[in-house]
């Protein structure tokens, strides 16, 4: 058992890898997209007032791991590195493969032996409160990095995406080849940061956006 971190930039895949190969496999994932009000309750559970035959009881409320590790699901940690400190510390003994068992916090224990675990992150240097992880949280973890598309794979992907668009006479290969040398030229100038000023680039999910406005001013013409 050990936990597997996916690093690289965001629309790179690396969730969607995570859920192929579990579907694979005919395994669940729990996908536990991680912020920085995630909470330690959110995710192995809590006691919680609740109405059970019309009266007000304290009742215990597993969180979404403690649901998937019942369920022998793939836990899938979302943006890792957008979790607060004592979050992590939490999940550090989940993601420490020496441990066999966990104590629950209502008592009982999870065992956790055959627990599989993938998390994933986009680097800090992508904003929006991201941070480089501790090198001893790193150190639970398989690394896997992720390298940017290149442009030579940008282009193979961008004319898949759009070639229905081509074979309904929306667009022509030329159109999408204008689509894909603007996306190019404009990641080039993000990249130098010679516009936005923040080093950030366009990416396939702005790719994909376009598609689906071009989709949508179709379908209301």
């Amino acid at each position: 058992r050990c936990p597997v971190l996916i690093e690289g930039p965001p629309a790179r895949g690396k969730s969607s890898l995570v859920e192929l190969v579990a579907a694979m496999f005919g395994l669940e994932v729990i996908r536990i997209n991680f912020s920085g009000n995630t909470t330690k309750e959110d995710l192995f559970g809590t006691v919680r007032p609740c109405v059970v035959d019309g009266r007000r009881v304290f009742q215990w409320v597993p969180g979404r791991v403690a649901e998937g590790l019942k369920r022998g699901a793939v836990l899938l940690f979302d943006e890792i590195n957008l979790a607060s400190a004592d979050v992590l510390d939490a999940i550090a003994p989940l993601l420490d493969a020496s441990n066999l068992k966990l104590e629950r916090p209502d008592g009982g224990e999870w065992d956790v032996r055959n627990a599989i675990i993938f998390a994933t992150m986009n680097p800090a240097s992508t904003g929006g409160g991201r941070k480089q992880l501790s090198p001893a949280v790193q150190a639970l973890f398989s690394r896997i990095i992720v390298s940017p598309y290149s442009d030579s794979e940008t282009v193979l992907i961008a004319r898949g995406l759009f070639q229905e668009l081509v074979d309904t006479h929306v667009l022509t290969a030329a159109d999408v080849d204008d689509i894909v040398v603007a996306f190019v030229c404009i990641n080039s100038t993000l990249k130098e940061r010679r516009i936005g000023g923040g080093g950030q680039q366009l990416n396939l999910r702005d790719l994909f956006r376009l598609r689906e406005l071009l989709h949508e001013c179709i379908e209301s013409a």
